[in-house]
């Protein structure tokens, strides 16, 4: 009999969790939730901007040291030295020991192109032309012209392309028109072009060279403000930024994953996105493989400035190619 009375009690009575067990398991769920959180704000820290009024020290191939308004070095608008040392990318640069920044170039060099951007900083109601920078040393001349040109001071090399900075999480190659993921992380950095849109209309494309997905493969291609985190949550990049998730299908994103732009648009290697920004109406639509058949993903985009924008983060690589400034049809 008791055994039988033991047998239907166990039936009748459902196990029940030992609720001490339970407790402890929530807690090692918040703290594992804390320490994301706290190691995912130490990360974000990282990539503060910085203040206009920063005095810099730089130290010039070991041979001169020299400070220089951060805002100087700002001067021209949309030029890859503007972008570099914006203060999103502080973190990135090169340091000698005592924590300077450290440019591995000539003082003869680099001197002449600071005083030109000095210049440009005083007020002036006419325009200050870029200088031949032409002196004696052939050498020094030469590596002057390399470094207007990269650091796109000069008209000729400010066309719009990525920006040039990176912290070892992207690589931009071939004249700065190519991204490629470097780093295997759910976090996504966004990378910038260096021209931001403001009125006018404009198209550019985004070629998938190379695109591994199936499980954090994903990216968001699209616009973003200045202001827009340079590093944000996977796929989450916030109310800054509009455009695509490139999930299989894509959805749009802003804030949040919207819905589905088209139940056939799946990304995948050699896809053409082509983009057309409005900024006269306020829309941002895109078509796949120069197809006419243009979607608007968003409305509503007037009074801002707006970049061409990757947030790349995946744990396998991706490369994706940008063709900018594409003539439009009057």
């Amino acid at each position: 009999f008791e055994l039988w009375y033991f047998l239907l009690k166990s039936i009748a009575e459902p196990v029940m969790p030992d609720q001490d067990q339970t407790d402890m398991g929530l807690d090692r769920s918040w703290a594992a939730l804390d320490r994301d959180r706290a190691a995912f704000e130490e990360e974000k820290a990282r990539f503060t901007s910085g203040e206009m009024s920063d005095i810099l020290t730089v130290n010039i191939g070991g041979e001169k040291i020299i400070q220089v308004l951060r805002r100087t070095l700002c001067t021209v608008p949309d030029s890859a030295l503007a972008a570099q040392f914006s203060g999103r990318w502080d973190h990135c640069l090169q340091r000698d020991a005592e924590g300077r920044i450290f440019w591995d170039h000539s003082p003869a060099a680099v001197l002449p192109i600071i005083t030109y951007l000095r210049a440009c900083s005083i007020p002036s109601p006419e325009p200050l032309e870029l200088p031949s920078f032409a002196g004696k040393d052939e050498l020094i001349n030469l590596e002057v012209r390399r470094l207007v040109n990269y650091w796109g001071l000069s008209s000729q090399s400010r066309s719009t392309r990525w920006e040039v900075a990176a912290d070892g999480f992207w690589r931009v190659t071939e004249n700065m028109a190519v991204v490629q993921t470097t780093h295997q992380s759910s976090m996504n950095r966004m990378v910038l072009a260096t021209s931001g849109y403001s009125s006018g209309r404009h198209a550019w494309d985004i070629i998938i060279e190379r695109y591994e997905g199936k499980g954090h493969g994903y990216n968001v291609i699209g616009v973003a403000e200045a202001s827009v985190p340079a590093m944000t949550p996977d796929n989450c990049p916030g109310t800054k930024f509009w455009g695509v998730y490139t999930d299989s299908p894509m959805h749009k994103i802003h804030g949040q994953t919207l819905g589905l732009i088209k139940a056939d648009w799946r990304p995948k290697t050699g896809l053409v996105m082509n983009f057309f920004l409005d900024m006269d109406k306020g829309t941002l639509s895109l078509a796949l493989n120069n197809s006419i058949d243009a979607q608007v993903l968003f409305h509503g985009l007037q009074d801002k400035t707006l970049y061409p924008t990757l947030g790349i983060g995946a744990l396998k690589p991706n490369v994706y190619r940008a063709i900018f400034d594409k003539p439009l049809a009057e």
